[in-house]
């Protein structure tokens, strides 16, 4: 809890800091934006008028966001950022993952693709953490893959369940049918990756 008052209070200064600068696009470089949402009053949520593109202003550096993400960043609820013991991990599959759980979304892509075998669908799980739905996906049948900005959560993927899960883009492979990204674009809007790390 300390952790996270200490970054939101660093996180408002740096948006103080920088509220007076121009909030241009950081995918087609326009200024024609139009406000959206605020969060501390100084951080802003815009979307370009010519490519619709959503992104938070100002912008952190990536540098920044990096180090944030490797172990600061914190959810309490048990599971997302969470490392699980063997036992835990037992439990989670015991329990279905709970509100984790990935079996609408299941439902949702077997309706998107009625014609085609859970095999020869690719998923890119962007924002996975360690995996725990990457892990779900592939348990369907999925071909799925992960991507997460923080090490030690994607070394906990690949190390312990054997994930196909990365920290760097390049290498994931390409071809994607279905980019699933569980709140994660929202909160990286908000809180972390800059839009143009979004879009990317």
């Amino acid at each position: 809890m300390v952790t996270s008052a200490l970054h939101n209070l660093s996180f408002l200064r740096y948006c103080i800091s920088r509220y007076s600068s121009l909030p241009t696009c950081p995918d087609c470089g326009l200024s024609k934006v139009d406000l959206l949402d605020r969060k501390f009053i100084f951080a802003r949520l815009f979307e370009c008028q010519s490519c619709r593109l959503r992104f938070r202003h100002p912008v952190e550096e990536t540098d920044r966001l990096a180090s944030f993400y490797q172990t600061a960043y914190a959810q309490e609820d048990g599971i997302t950022t969470q490392l699980p013991t063997n036992a835990a991990w037992k439990q989670l599959q015991a329990d279905g993952f709970g509100e984790k759980g990935v079996e609408h979304y299941v439902s949702f892509i077997d309706s998107l693709y009625p014609d085609r075998d859970r095999t020869d669908i690719k998923i890119l799980d962007y924002g996975c953490s360690w995996g725990y739905q990457t892990w779900q996906f592939r348990a369907a049948g999925f071909d799925c893959s992960g991507f997460d900005i923080s090490v030690p959560r994607v070394d906990y993927g690949r190390q312990i369940l054997g994930l196909p899960v990365y920290s760097d883009m390049r290498d994931l492979s390409t071809g994607f049918d279905f980019f699933f990204s569980s709140k994660d674009l929202p909160h990286r809007c908000w809180l972390g990756v800059g839009a143009s790390n979004i879009h990317a």
